[in-house]
């Protein structure tokens, strides 16, 4: 979908962050991704919440090898979730929609915080 320098490439550019929160990153991620993984690997999202009290969407590309598109749809079919629940699949993306449709999913945030925000609710104001 899209490659690793890629990625690098568009984060550097990106405005809003520094190269502080780089190297913050990255020293997470050595220190987070690993062990996190680890202790992780055998948790049971399907049992663990069954049940979200919170509208949901899920964003999945239909390519996506690290989060496979069949699973997120099982855990999709099985989630209780009384405020609603949305599956976006962008068909010709994998693990970034994002990057690879980024006008779509533009158009879907919009769609989605039109659908769920309301200026009303002091909710959405903290």
């Amino acid at each position: 979908d899209v490659g690793f320098m890629k990625l690098i490439w568009i984060a550097l550019r990106s405005p809003e962050y520094s190269l502080a929160d780089y190297f913050r990153w990255i020293r997470g991620a050595n220190r987070g991704s690993g062990p996190m993984w680890n202790s992780t690997s055998s948790f049971n999202l399907f049992h663990a919440v069954a049940e979200l009290d919170l509208p949901v969407y899920f964003i999945s590309g239909k390519k996506d090898y690290n989060t496979p598109l069949q699973l997120v749809k099982q855990y999709f079919e099985t989630l209780k979730a009384p405020k609603g629940k949305d599956l976006i699949i962008f068909e010709e993306s994998a693990h970034t929609p994002f990057m690879k449709n980024p006008q779509k999913f533009y158009l879907e945030m919009v769609r989605i915080k039109r659908k769920t925000y309301s200026p009303d609710n002091e909710e959405n104001e903290k």
